[in-house]
């Protein structure tokens, strides 16, 4: 009888070591799992950068629609680089031609290209074209996507936005043709090289 019941005590604790080992080994496969979904995510976007500059209207934008010219400069602002390849700052310059005014944005699907100035951490740097198009475009407000067609990330895509201070330009749209219209004005945003 007192054999039978340590053999019962005895399987009750073999069997509560194995659920403690299937509940940690459950958890590790669990862990594991998360862990390498979310390594997967950060790689599908290899490098998100800050931008910040100025934005140049040739000629300057008017109250009425004419053809201009739209130059994006951004200084170099801080990235955070997902790809591993040590990227620390990036400088990015679009160029994009379409009918203006002072209250008419380009709309949607304005062709540009794009050039990309990386510093990676070691101080060396090097650079990047791109083909861009604007997409959902107001004069304001811009999203850009594109593909690296050259250089780091090559194939790879670039989708980007931008808010565009229109007060930071003075009164060139109010005054119109007499002041040469807005010919610079200051912008924010940042971009994205997505896998």
């Amino acid at each position: 009888m007192g054999k039978s019941s340590t053999s019962g005590i005895g399987a009750k604790k073999a069997a509560g070591i194995a659920a403690a080992v299937l509940c940690c080994i459950g958890a590790t496969i669990t862990t594991t799992s998360a862990a390498a979904a979310d390594d997967t995510a950060a790689r599908a976007t290899s490098v998100r950068c800050d931008a910040g500059g100025r934005v140049e209207f040739s000629p300057g934008l008017l109250p009425m629609p004419q053809d201009v010219t739209a130059s994006v400069t951004s200084t170099r602002h801080s990235c955070t680089d997902f790809s591993g390849n040590g990227i620390a700052r990036a400088s990015f310059e679009g160029v994009f031609g379409a009918r203006l005014s002072c209250g008419l944005g380009a709309g949607t699907g304005t062709p540009g290209s794009a050039r990309i100035g990386w510093e990676y951490e070691n101080g060396t740097t090097a650079e990047s074209a791109a083909e861009v198009t604007l997409t959902g475009q107001t004069l304001n407000q811009g999203n850009f996507t594109g593909t690296v067609e050259d250089g780091p990330l090559a194939g790879q895509s670039v989708e980007g936005n931008f808010a565009v201070d229109l007060a930071s330009g003075g009164i060139g749209c109010a005054q119109g043709a007499p002041t040469g219209g807005l010919t610079t004005a200051k912008f924010t945003g940042g971009f994205t090289i997505v896998e």
